[in-house]
């Protein structure tokens, strides 16, 4: 995985919130606030790990690709940080002949996300 990375850019998305389009157009409010809800659990995910892990790079445990890559972010939220990934994606499963044609990011996630 990390020669992958380190060759594309990319780190595979394995996992997605999803909600239905009814309840989308009835709600439209929810998909941005699912979202919101998240990136914080995130930020304190992330802030956990940075105190757990502080010792670990200043006493050379960890050498420093390895802090790279977790200050690197390479999972990061959000269709600006994921758009290249996601049409990457929905490249290969066109091509793969999942769908029959390749669906646009616009196409898979609510309108009130798009620019977060």
């Amino acid at each position: 995985m990390r020669r992958y990375f380190a060759k594309t850019g990319i780190y595979p998305i394995n996992h997605t919130v999803v909600i239905k389009r009814a309840i989308d157009e009835r709600n439209p409010w929810l998909a941005l606030n699912l979202f919101h809800a998240f990136t914080e659990a995130k930020k304190d995910v992330e802030r956990v790990t940075s105190e757990t892990m502080k010792s670990y790079f200043d006493t050379g445990l960890v050498d420093l690709a390895g802090q790279t890559g977790i200050q690197a972010d390479p999972k990061a939220y959000g269709i600006k940080a994921s758009r290249r990934v996601i049409e990457t994606i929905s490249q290969y499963v066109h091509e793969q002949g999942l769908t029959e044609r390749r669906v646009a990011v616009e196409e898979l996630y609510a309108a009130s996300t798009l620019e977060v």
